[in-house]
């Protein structure tokens, strides 16, 4: 009962990693994580004298040791409070090994899970299905299938791990309604993964079944029936699509790769050329796990389509993140994990992770929540517990438990932060001010004063009456003000060094002119995107009687995927004032730019 319980509450994490609701991912993200260590916690105080089976040991110290250095990234790094979220957020797989070693030891829980497992997959493939056919509005970029999950490829990645647990039920199911059942699971999430349109997911995929086909030869032989009741499926729903809509967005990605290969990668290179910078500049340690995102746009150059927020290579990721030693470990311990999985010929499990591993090298699959739980779940099975029992007595069960708690317990007022700064800026917008401050004082609370970007915006509250000419302040009022509002953004940089608004804010009180120009170089310098400062910086030149270099630096901006509202008003300035200076190339490139934001929107 135990195991079922903590079975129970695994599926619940999952099931919120997956974030249905675009609005809310930092709530699901949160509840995923309470529901994962409760999980833990319940198996570890459901009795007095707890028996647990053992797992490998190479894979085991393995494990260990890279969540040792993802601990190590967190605590050397210059942004902590991100970096304590994202440690929790990575202890999902390892978490989520260590319980799958303890379900592999009752079958009726086994069932529980995969059943739980088959069902959401299955709903998963046919809101894929749903989405392509019926709601376009609903793609990304209009032709690929991403929800629920924020990227396709990622998307891609998990839909490959159920297609695996779908073949390995095709092929090992105990009677024929079971296999029929596999068989069916498999077609539709074989379509499901054709809507992400994801090509490393479906070249992973096919490397993967190319080993698994070898190795199991004469299985496939035998259940020649579902193969080409796979294969029949699959060619259905190409001809459906081509019928319907003219085309698989798959499909075409893949002509377009072969006619031009380096397209394939898109502005991967680029991205990868700027992770490899910040691993040269922080080789042992790396910036801290999950930090990658604040470290890139200093060194960002050649990639104007990206979100900027991950590598599209997890290793190399890793590498950025938390040192030399974490890529390393990580490809010791996969390898150590499919030479075991081989060993037993546990084929499915090998080639579930070989697919989802090769992928992570062009996507960031070890950077998705739900990718690593089931991951993690998928080694434990293949890999197989090991023959030693350890028995843990009560009061070191109770000792970890506790110490789980008050982890759990400084994440979520880390995540509460979070949340509470999000509604925070929804009551801004709603003109709710008051909500507002409040608001930002409880998130500093919650944070414990961690937060960079709740520090920043209660430094926001002074400035804004600095700025406001009709406010009756007396001299020390003002005075008062800026001293308020400087010791915020002093303590914002202690914490998070990477924001480019500090510098932003600082440039909005400060008294002097040049130091207000170098104040917003340097926020641009860290962010090239960050358009505050760029704008700004342009109003000081305009007003300084200097057009040229106000539109230089309004120009500079032009190549950047702006993914913000002020980004019109922006192009639209840039357009006007090239039009007055009489730069017909700067002019069309920003109304180009105007006119496609238009139209996304």
């Amino acid at each position: 009962m135990p195991l079922l319980i903590s079975a129970a509450l695994w599926l619940v994490s999952f099931v919120l990693a997956l974030m249905p609701l675009t609005a809310y991912e930092n709530e699901f993200f949160m509840g995923a994580i309470i529901a994962l260590v409760a999980s833990c916690i319940a198996l570890l105080l459901s009795r007095t004298d707890m028996q647990v089976l053992c797992w490998q040991k190479s894979v085991a110290v393995s494990f260990a040791a890279l969540w040792l250095v993802c601990l190590l990234s967190m605590v050397t790094s210059d942004i902590p409070f991100i970096a304590l979220i994202y440690f929790m957020f990575f202890s999902a797989w390892p978490l989520s090994f260590i319980l799958g070693v303890q379900y592999h030891q009752d079958q009726k829980t086994k069932t529980f899970l995969l059943s739980g497992l088959g069902v959401i997959f299955a709903l998963l493939g046919v809101g894929a299905l749903v989405q392509f056919f019926a709601l376009p509005e609903w793609l990304f970029q209009g032709r690929r299938v991403n929800l629920p999950l924020a990227d396709p490829n990622t998307l891609a990645g998990l839909m490959s791990l159920g297609l695996w647990g779908a073949i390995g039920l095709m092929l090992h199911g105990a009677n024929r309604l079971q296999r029929n059942a596999g068989l069916a699971l498999a077609v539709l999430l074989f379509c499901a993964l054709m809507t992400t349109g994801s090509r490393g997911a479906l070249l992973s995929l096919g490397v993967a079944f190319a080993v698994f086909a070898v190795a199991n030869a004469a299985l496939l032989r035998s259940h020649l029936r579902c193969l080409v009741g796979l294969g029949l499926g699959a060619a259905t729903f190409i001809i459906i699509v081509i019928v319907v809509q003219g085309g698989v967005p798959l499909w075409n990605a893949l002509v377009s790769g072969v006619i031009n290969p380096a397209g394939m990668l898109s502005e991967r290179p680029a991205i990868w050329a700027g992770a490899w910078t910040i691993f040269s500049n922080h080789p042992l340690t790396g910036t801290g796990i999950g930090t990658f995102f604040l470290y890139y746009r200093e060194v960002r150059a050649g990639d104007f389509t990206s979100a900027g927020l991950m590598a599209h290579n997890d290793p190399l990721q890793f590498a950025a993140e938390m040192g030399l030693l974490a890529p390393l470990l990580f490809y010791i311990l996969i390898a150590l994990s499919l030479w075991h999985m081989a060993q037993r010929k546990a084929w499915v499990a090998f080639c579930a992770v070989l697919g989802v591993f090769l992928q992570a090298h062009v996507a960031h699959n070890f950077y998705t929540l739900p990718t690593l739980m089931l991951t993690g779940l998928i080694m434990a099975w293949g890999v197989g517990a090991g023959s030693r029992i350890l028995r843990m007595n009560s009061l070191l069960c109770q000792g970890l438990a506790v110490v789980m708690l008050l982890a759990l317990a400084v994440f979520v007022c880390a995540m509460g932060s979070e949340i509470i700064l999000n509604r925070a800026q929804r009551d801004l917008l709603q003109g709710k001010y008051e909500s507002y401050i409040a608001d930002i004082n409880f998130a500093g609370r919650l944070s414990m004063n961690q937060n960079g970007r709740v520090l920043v915006r209660a430094a926001e509250v002074p400035i804004t009456l600095l700025q406001m000419p009709d406010k009756k302040l007396t001299r020390q009022e003002r005075e008062n003000n800026r001293r308020k509002a400087e010791t915020l953004l002093d303590r914002a940089e202690a914490v998070n060094p990477r924001l480019p608004d500090i510098n932003y804010n600082r440039a909005l009180i400060a008294r002097d002119s040049d130091q207000k120009q170098r104040l917003l170089q340097r926020s641009l310098a860290m962010d090239p995107l960050y358009l505050p400062a760029r704008m700004k910086l342009a109003d000081i030149l305009l007003a300084d009687q200097r057009e040229a270099q106000g539109l230089a630096v309004l120009a500079a901006g032009l190549d950047w995927p702006y993914r913000t509202p002020q980004a019109r008003d922006y192009f639209a300035r840039t357009a006007t004032l090239a039009l007055e200076r009489g730069n017909k190339d700067i002019q069309e490139k920003a109304l180009r730019r105007l006119l496609s934001m238009t139209k996304k929107n």
